[in-house]
């Protein structure tokens, strides 16, 4: 491993090692060789290992950073990694993640064997099989509603979820956008809940035009939520179709009054009975 890869900050050289390994592995050389070949136009599909160590996405996002590089999202939901640039074709019509591009995958990233004691995060773990809907005798006027909130703060997920739990909804919750768009892909819900400011190198404003650009996820209602407020957000997010902006902390009413509109709107072929798909 190059050693000037061990002084960028906020990075541990275990995710450093990780990182190498998935390049090596990918056939794309070690990392500077891989942000060499996305300086000159390349892109590098990117698969996160389900169990991989607690930081391992937040210290991947800043060697991204560092590089100059950024993640960027395919009308698919599929991540690759590249220069700003190069990333704008995935926004084309005519891209897909089948496109015939020459593209290396960068498959496992962070990856923790079954063997290893350490602590390890599964971002949006589905629950355990055991774990059932309980009716409450309240009004729960959001029993048949699904959402999925995105939110890389630990505390604004669990206050988000218990407001929403609270009233019936049936919530899947991720801290990552590549979390997100897995649980995207194997379940639709009816609304999301997104943060704007994520830790990662994309951003709600990110995930949300991902989103819009395939027709699956293009009509899902998001409520964009911020704690870090500013004109430029709003402006934004009123530029976003099917969205509503709101600074934290939003009130469980207010959220709860949000949800059940914005889900009222979505078409009915989007809409499905019972709650998520398990994993």
């Amino acid at each position: 491993m190059n050693e000037h890869l061990l002084n960028v900050q906020g990075v541990s050289a275990d995710t450093l090692r990780r990182v190498e390994d998935a390049c090596l592995a990918a056939g794309a050389g070690n990392w500077p060789a891989t942000v060499e070949a996305c300086r000159n136009g390349a892109l590098h599909r990117v698969e996160f290992a389900v169990r991989r160590p607690v930081d391992f996405v937040k210290e991947f996002a800043a060697l991204v950073r560092q590089a100059g590089l950024k993640l960027g999202a395919d009308n698919t939901l599929d991540l690759f990694l590249g220069a700003p640039a190069a990333l704008e074709c995935l926004a084309l019509p005519h891209w897909s993640s089948g496109d015939a591009f020459k593209i290396r995958t960068l498959f496992d990233l962070g990856l923790v064997e079954e063997a290893d004691t350490t602590v390890s995060a599964l971002s949006a773990v589905p629950r355990s099989a055991g774990i059932t809907h309980i009716r409450r005798l309240r009004p729960q006027p959001l029993a048949d509603i699904r959402a999925l909130i995105l939110d890389d703060d630990a505390v604004s997920r669990k206050v988000l979820s218990a407001a929403l739990e609270r009233e019936g909804c049936d919530i899947r919750t991720a801290g990552e956008a590549e979390a997100a768009f897995g649980l995207l892909r194997a379940s639709t819900p009816d609304v999301i809940i997104l943060d704007i400011v994520l830790g990662g190198t994309m951003d709600g404003f990110d995930v949300c035009r991902a989103m819009r650009a395939n027709p699956a996820f293009a009509a899902i209602p998001v409520v964009f939520v911020t704690g870090h407020p500013a004109e430029t957000f709003r402006l934004k997010a009123q530029d976003m179709t099917h969205a509503r902006y709101f600074e934290k902390p939003l009130s469980p009413a207010k959220l709860r009054d949000e949800v059940l509109a914005l889900s009222r709107n979505v078409a009915p072929r989007t809409r499905r009975h019972g709650s998520f798909k398990r994993g």
